[in-house]
């Protein structure tokens, strides 16, 4: 008797990959004017969202006959393994987009690109930025070792009390000191900046966690029509804000709704009992490439502009931007896409050497 497949969440899947093209967005921001405001911004739902599912997995699936470091090591070693192909590919294909631009490699990049191999640049030490987006995987990578003890010691107190607590105090920081999320890799204090508020956003994500029994006592949200106008209307501000503010002290109020509707998104997900049809395969696809689309988009970007613009000179300056950033949204889809027809052909393969090596039962 088969097992029943694990319901999944749609919502956020499609959602992961809205919040993905945003921060595209923002990287050809030059070429889109003034329309445009801040997509980085949009970190915040994935660092909510590594919060929430490191509370879930901490709290409830480790394995509790290990100890507290050795699950937190496992979990730890478990997220980087899964991550390192997809990174060695964005930090190789970071190498030669640099070669094709500039025509070499410097030896102080060759010798920093280790740096985005291991994913320092959290820790301050210097990447070779290749990828260009590599901060947030190590900031991921900290927030884990650094959350995850605390989470298994003191479930209710850290994820109803200090969680929301420390996400004040961190962004307010921010707030005050900077004014503003941008500038990831800029020193806050003696921590790197997108560290801060990569702690602060996975913290939020935890309290989300915690939330999750009180949301099913109140009536009105037992409602999907009241749910959704709450949702959505908090999603709507949200990307108002990233599409019309510029980065600045406007949009940290914007995390209140930010929360919520993501919150909401998730608890969507708690409701549903069974998976499914044709628009849940379309949600997981999307899903699953927001992250090599986040990951190589910055090099797509870059190669784009470069040849590109010596095709499309003679156009006006208008139409030859957004030729440019049609083509590099759609280069940038074929590449995460490779990528993921590439993995999935090699798990299966994997996967069936296996079954043949192993003993007949």
């Amino acid at each position: 008797m088969g097992t029943e497949k694990k319901a999944f969440n749609s919502e956020i899947g499609i959602l992961r990959f809205v919040f993905a093209v945003f921060i595209f967005l923002v990287h050809v921001h030059d070429l889109t004017g003034r329309f445009f405001g801040d997509g980085n911004f949009a970190v915040e739902f994935f660092f909510f969202l590594s919060g929430y599912f490191l509370a879930v997995h901490a709290i409830e699936k480790r394995d509790r006959t290990l100890s507290t470091g050795e699950a937190c090591r496992n979990y730890l070693s478990r997220r980087y393994l899964t991550l390192l192909p997809l990174l060695l590919i964005a930090i190789l294909f970071g190498a030669v987009t640099r070669l094709i631009i500039n025509g070499a490699l410097t030896k102080a990049e060759i010798l920093h690109s280790l740096g985005d191999v291991f994913l320092t640049q959290g820790y301050r030490f210097q990447g070779a930025f290749f990828t260009g987006v590599t901060w947030y995987l190590s900031v991921l990578m900290i927030g884990i070792a650094l959350l995850y003890p605390l989470l298994v010691k003191w479930p209710s107190y850290f994820t109803n009390v200090f969680s929301i607590v420390f996400a004040l105090f961190a962004y307010g920081t921010l707030a005050a000191v900077t004014g503003n999320l941008s500038d990831p890799g800029s020193s806050v204090g003696f921590l790197m900046k997108g560290t801060l508020r990569g702690l602060a956003a996975m913290s939020i994500g935890c309290f989300l966690y915690g939330t999750m029994p009180r949301l099913s006592k109140i009536r009105m949200l037992q409602h999907g029509f009241f749910r959704n106008v709450i949702k959505w209307s908090c999603y709507l501000v949200v990307f108002a804000g990233m599409t019309f503010l510029t980065d600045s002290p406007y949009l940290f109020p914007l995390l209140l709704p930010f929360a919520v509707a993501t919150g909401l998104s998730l608890y969507e997900g708690k409701l549903k009992t069974k998976s499914g049809g044709k628009f849940e395969t379309f949600a997981r696809f999307l899903q699953d490439l927001s992250l090599p689309f986040y990951l190589l988009h910055w090099n797509v970007i870059a190669l784009t502009r470069r040849f590109a613009g010596q095709f499309l000179a003679p156009l006006p300056d208008k139409v030859r931007n957004l030729l440019t950033v049609g083509l590099a949204f759609l280069l940038s889809l074929a590449a995460a896409s490779l990528f993921l027809l590439v993995e999935k052909t090699v798990k299966k393969a994997w996967k069936k050497r296996k079954e043949l090596s192993e003993p007949a039962k």
